[in-house]
This record gives structure tokens, sequence and C-alpha cells, in this order.
């Protein structure tokens, strides 16, 4: 099992403040990259399908730049947009769930669901299937094993105040 790094310790190094009564962060872009290839750390990432997908990656590990797939993934994938494993995108909800993909595919614009979603769905933030307790249209439980993020607690214990 992989390490995840305990919200306390991502949320000491936020440097919350409070102001009015709303939690705040400000951390420096370096620090929200730090803080973000720790949470990435435990991220899934297929090393064989990395590899054969971004040929440059498996150059690089083979001159030992980089020690695994996983490692670029961390360091630079992420933040380029790049996969860390062959998506899977439910078709059929992607296109009920977003109408101008299903148009741009009537139209032929589009090949199809998955390939607007490689192409601009990920990086546009869309999913590739329904969060797992989502109602699908026929009134049944959606099987992806995708979730919603659960609310944060404990933010209203910002490590300063400076109430106004």
């Amino acid at each position: 099992m992989e390490y995840i790094t305990p919200f306390d310790v991502i949320k000491r190094d936020l440097k919350l403040t409070t102001r009015r009564g709303v939690v705040r962060v400000n951390i420096t872009y370096e620090d929200f990259l730090s803080i973000t290839r720790r949470l990435l750390a435990v991220a899934a990432v297929d090393e064989a399908w990395y590899c054969a997908t971004y040929p440059d990656v498996a150059q690089a590990i083979v001159k030992g730049v980089y020690k695994s797939a996983k490692e670029h993934f961390v360091l630079h994938g992420y933040l380029e947009g790049r996969f860390p494993y062959d998506m899977t995108v439910d078709e059929a909800w992607y296109l009920r769930a977003y109408a101008d993909v299903a148009e741009g595919v009537k139209r032929g614009d589009l090949s199809s669901a998955t390939h607007h979603f490689k192409i601009n769905g990920y990086r546009e933030g869309r999913l590739p299937a329904a969060p797992a307790g989502a109602i699908a249209a026929d009134g049944e439980a959606a099987t992806s094993a995708r979730e919603q993020p659960a609310p944060v607690a404990g933010m209203e214990h910002a490590t300063s105040s400076t109430d106004a």
C-alpha cells in the first residue's frame, strides 16, 4: 500500500488564515506544486501503458533521467496533462452528460465521446463516467468507480487568524 500524506500535514503546509469567517489559503506556486506532488505520489500509474503511450518518457527512463513512469507522472506528467493510465470512457453516459459533445459527434466533428475526452475533456475537467452513487438516466445506480470528494472537515480551525 502507498503512504498517503495525512490531511493535517497538508493543512499545516497550506498556511491557512481566516478573514471574516472565510478560511483562505496563501501559499506560493512552488508550495502548491509540492503539495500536489505529495498527493500524486499515491496515484495509480500503469508503467507499461505510460511508456508505450509516451515514448519520450520511456527513452528518459532508459537514459536514467527518471526511475519510472510514475516518477515522471508525479513530477511532470500530471502538470502536462498526461494520463496516468488508459481511462475508460462510458460513451453513453458521457454523451448524455455533455450535450455539446453529443452534438459534435452527431455532426461528425468528433468521432466519439472517448476521442473528445482524450483530446479535450480531461483537460476541461470533464468526468469520463458517472461519479459513484450517481443515478443513471434509467433510474439505476451508476456503476462508475469514481467518487465525489468528501466535504473538507476541520477547515474551521485555521492556523492563524487575521479577522478584520
